[in-house]
């Protein structure tokens, strides 16, 4: 599968879309009941970024209401109704924030500083992880 939506759809892939979809469908209705990726990647047999990418095509393609969280049942979970929905899309909102900070951070005329005072209201080093004597936080 390649790295952005594919537009030809092998027959292998084609059956990894309907595993998956038939999985979620059966086994993980609601967030509560959210399968983890990594034991999606087992059952289908292949890695957890491959279950994403096929989250995805299912999502925008197909139009699956397939959501994602990394709360109390992480994992991917086929949408129930419109409190589930609408943390689905809370939970891809804070993506675009987490990725806009990053991507404003490694701008070449923005410094971490002046991302951390637009943001959060606050500049200087307070915000940088602390890290031990061996460089690890």
């Amino acid at each position: 599968m390649a790295d952005s939506l594919f537009p030809d759809i092998t027959p292998a892939c084609r059956r990894q879309l309907a595993e998956l979809w038939t999985i979620l469908n059966g086994e993980a209705r609601g967030a509560y009941r959210a399968i983890p990726t990594w034991r999606l990647a087992g059952r289908l047999g292949t890695t957890e970024r491959e279950v994403r990418q096929l989250k995805r095509e299912l999502v925008i393609r197909y139009r699956r209401p397939i959501g994602s969280s990394t709360g109390r049942h992480p994992g991917l979970y086929v949408i129930t109704d419109a409190e589930e929905r609408r943390a689905a899309i809370r939970q891809l909102d804070n993506r675009l924030r987490e990725t806009y900070l990053l991507r404003r951070a490694l701008d070449k005329n923005t410094t971490p500083e002046r991302v951390a005072q637009q943001v959060f209201g606050f500049a200087g080093r307070e915000w940088e992880p602390q890290m031990n004597a061996d460089g690890r936080g």
